[in-house]
């Protein structure tokens, strides 16, 4: 994935213009009025927002710019939807991103609803490569952005478009936008009731578009411009589409059969299972969730803390991608639940990585010199940095992430689970023995083999439980034991501190230690783990483990997949989904999984690349590619 760099943009003659591209992002005759003659226009947005008879439309943007084009298409789903249910989901990919400074700078110049432009300025992600996604909660708009190059993120696509907005810089500045291939790509996430529209009317762009299967129409340009064009898909007959979806495109077959009563059995009350209710409740969804325990989060979600971060690495690879991606869908998620609650659900005092040794120091300054992430990410601390802000002895330095912190996972599921009552059923002390396939349904059978329930999908959230069906993915179980001291001394205005474990200063002079790493499943907290998560306050703070007085050791389990990343997906079956081997990352990895799974579920575009969910689809482990 390319590094993001920030957009430089300047205003000529009332007209933004483009350094990277030599060109302007907008006629000199209006940004505002090009963009809903040209593409609201051109698509028919009125027309189709107003008689919406699905719960979600799909826009994809090849290039985003200042967002001019989704704030016009934001007013115009604002003004003429009809459907309640309705959600809009506007993916749009961009190289340049603008920074947030610029952004508000000229955003705040064009005519918008105030509050959309506020909630877009307010929630504007940090400029680092991938998915980010902002959320408009009472106009019922995701606003996906893709910040990487055009052809690896419509290469990565999984999702099914029903309007194309090709805006890119004219093909003679930035030919790569227009390339046949990309335009074949976009045209396999079409339907026939899918639309195109752009200004651009060069002939080697209607070739290619003519090729890759859109019946073309030149219409009534804009300002200086004579002519516009305007498409559709047609190059598939209708009565083949629905087998050609099925085979090579599922996700399209799924969007445009949505069900408006599904019925969903979750299968496990811990974060996993928790933030996924939440999320298909949030598309309404009626979800039941079986739990064996005698409330939510009674296992490692019960943890008094748990880390949330992201990991970097020098090839930003997929750990460090999903981790990302994670992280900040998580804060997302936290700040929505926090409203109208007293007591907060995340504290972010910023979470350190200590480098343990002189190659691990090179290797820290190596990525942030390497992927040149914004400071307000990530960026390397130097001992005598770590020093003078925070008093801590470690001469190796240290990545910090300043937006990171720690969580309490049980407020946290119980936090989602109430926000989720309205459209869920919840089983307590209710241990689900064996499933079953019938028809096109999925049925759930407890210890005693009676029938609890059918469901049109049914996702297993099993922690470090499992089923017969899940026994085949090869995960292992790891014991984790955490302690929890007081001292009388400890700095509350202390990071996280990351060193083989961790170190997590909590309130009421608290702070928490953790987690040992080990095999023998013994239930109960042993002394040598005790004193090893002592030994780790020594390492750390540098302080005499026996100032530190014992509170409480508390034992988890954990269920690692073989190459150490989450198994999110389809369990070869139909409809039988699962989101297993989170590790120790469960907090970071749920909000994504939840979302992962949720997308398979309703066909709404996938929030992330499809490169990476197909890493972490249990069909590697099934197939053994791991």
């Amino acid at each position: 994935m390319s590094k993001v760099q920030q957009a430089t943009i300047q205003q000529v003659d009332g007209t933004l213009y483009s350094s990277e591209f030599d060109d302007i992002y907008h006629s000199s005759s209006g940004a505002r009025e090009q963009a809903h003659t040209v593409f609201i226009t051109g698509n028919h947005l009125p027309e189709r927002f107003a008689a919406l008879n699905n719960n979600q439309f799909s826009i994809f943007e090849t290039g985003f710019g200042v967002g001019v084009n989704f704030l016009v298409t934001a007013q115009c789903w604002h003004e003429n939807k009809q459907n309640k249910q309705a959600h809009l989901h506007y993916v749009a990919c961009e190289k340049y991103p603008v920074g947030s400074t610029d952004l508000t700078h000229i955003i705040q110049q064009y005519t918008f609803s105030e509050k959309t432009v506020q909630q877009l300025i307010e929630q504007w992600p940090s400029l680092t490569p991938g998915y980010h996604d902002i959320y408009f909660k009472e106009e019922s708009i995701t606003l996906t952005l893709i910040f990487d190059d055009v052809k690896n993120a419509t290469n990565n696509l999984t999702m099914s478009i029903d309007a194309l907005f090709l805006d890119g810089f004219s093909p003679k500045k930035n030919p790569d936008m227009w390339q046949e291939d990309i335009l074949n790509t976009l045209a396999k996430h079409c339907h026939p009731n899918t639309t195109l529209a752009t200004w651009c009317v060069a002939g080697s762009v209607r070739e290619a578009l003519t090729k890759a299967g859109f019946n073309l129409t030149r219409e009534k340009g804009f300002g200086q411009k004579k002519h516009r064009l305007v498409g559709q898909f047609n190059r598939i007959p209708e009565d083949k589409q629905a087998i050609r979806q099925e085979r090579y495109f599922p996700h399209i077959s799924r969007y445009l059969n949505q069900s408006p009563n599904k019925q969903v059995g979750v299968i496990g009350g811990g974060i996993a299972g928790s933030l996924l209710t939440y999320a298909l409740t949030q598309s309404q969804i009626d979800v039941t969730l079986f739990e064996k325990g005698s409330h939510i989060a009674n296992a490692a979600s019960g943890n008094p803390a748990g880390i949330l971060r992201p990991v970097a690495s020098k090839d930003d690879n997929v750990l460090s991608r999903i981790t990302r991606r994670g992280f900040f869908l998580t804060k997302q998620l936290i700040s929505n639940l926090e409203q109208q609650i007293a007591e907060p659900i995340a504290q972010y005092p910023g979470v350190i990585h200590l480098a343990k040794d002189h190659e691990e120091q090179i290797t820290q300054q190596e990525i942030i010199k390497t992927l040149n992430f914004p400071s307000d990410y990530v960026t390397y601390l130097s001992g005598e940095e770590l020093k003078s802000r925070f008093q801590l002895d470690h001469p190796f330095g240290g990545l910090f992430f300043a937006q990171a912190g720690y969580i309490n996972p049980q407020r946290l599921c119980e936090r989602a689970i109430d926000r989720s009552s309205e459209l869920l059923t919840l089983y307590l002390n209710t241990e689900i023995q064996h499933i079953k396939q019938q028809k096109d349904k999925w049925l759930v059978f407890n210890t005693h083999n009676q029938q609890l329930g059918e469901f049109d999908a049914l996702v297993l959230c099993l922690g470090a439980n499992h089923l017969t069906v899940t026994e085949k993915l090869g995960l292992t179980i790891n014991r984790g034991q955490l302690s929890l001291f007081n001292h009388t001394h400890s700095t509350m205005n202390l990071p996280v501190l990351c060193k083989d474990g961790y170190i997590i200063t909590l309130g009421n002079n608290q702070v928490l230690s953790g987690a040992t790493y080990d095999h023998v499943l013994d239930p109960s907290p042993t002394a040598i783990n005790h004193e090893k998560n002592q030994q780790r306050l020594l390492n750390i703070l540098g302080k005499e483990p026996l100032s530190f007085d014992s509170v409480l050791d508390r034992v988890a389990y954990r269920s690692v997949s073989r190459d150490r990343l989450p198994v999110v997906g389809n369990i070869a079956q139909s409809d039988l989904y699962c989101v297993m081997g989170n590790a120790s990352r469960g907090i970071v990895w749920s909000a994504l999984n939840a979302r992962i799974i949720r997308s398979f579920i309703t066909g709404e575009p996938q929030p992330i690349e499809k490169n990476l969910l197909d890493t972490l689809s249990p069909q590697r482990l099934l197939t053994g590619h791991v």
